[in-house]
C-alpha cells in the first residue's frame, strides 16, 4: 500500500477499535481504503475548555462493527477554533492499546488551525 502523497508513515497497525479520550476542540476519524476508492467517516465529536470525554474513561468506537476486513488509512482531522489544542486518543486491539497519541499545542494558538495525522491501519 503505497502512502498518500507527501505523507511519510513509519508503521502499520492492526486494530479493531479506536478510544477517544480527548478532545479540544473538533475531532474527525476518517477510514479510506487502501485502494481509494471509498472512505467512511467512524468518528465526529466537538467540545473544548478541558472537559474530558465520558468523565476521562472515553469513547470507543468498534471499527469491525462498521468495516470490512481490510489495509486502510486512517486519518485523523482536529479543528483547533483558537487558543490551546488537545487530542488524546488510543489505536486498540482486543481491548489492548496498540499505540497512543497525545497531539497537543505548546502554547496559546490562534484562530482556526487544522491539525492532521494520517496512519496505515488492518481491520
Amino acid at each position: 500500500m503505497g502512502s498518500p502523497s507527501g505523507v511519510e508513515v513509519s508503521a502499520s497497525y492492526l486494530i479493531d477499535s479506536i478510544r477517544i479520550n480527548y478532545v479540544d476542540n473538533e475531532l474527525y476519524f476518517l477510514l479510506i481504503d487502501s485502494a481509494g476508492h471509498c472512505s467512511r467517516e467512524v468518528f465526529h465529536y466537538v467540545s473544548g475548555m478541558g472537559y474530558q470525554i465520558d468523565g476521562g474513561n472515553g469513547v470507543i468506537v468498534n471499527l469491525s462493527n462498521v468495516l470490512p476486513p481490510g489495509t486502510y488509512w486512517l486519518s485523523m482531522i482536529g479543528l483547533n477554533w483558537g487558543g490551546p489544542y488537545e487530542y488524546k486518543f488510543d489505536l486498540m486491539k482486543n481491548s489492548a492499546v496498540v499505540q497512543s497519541y497525545d497531539i497537543k499545542s505548546q502554547g496559546a494558538d490562534g484562530g482556526v488551525d487544522p491539525i492532521t495525522l494520517v496512519q496505515a491501519v488492518q481491520l
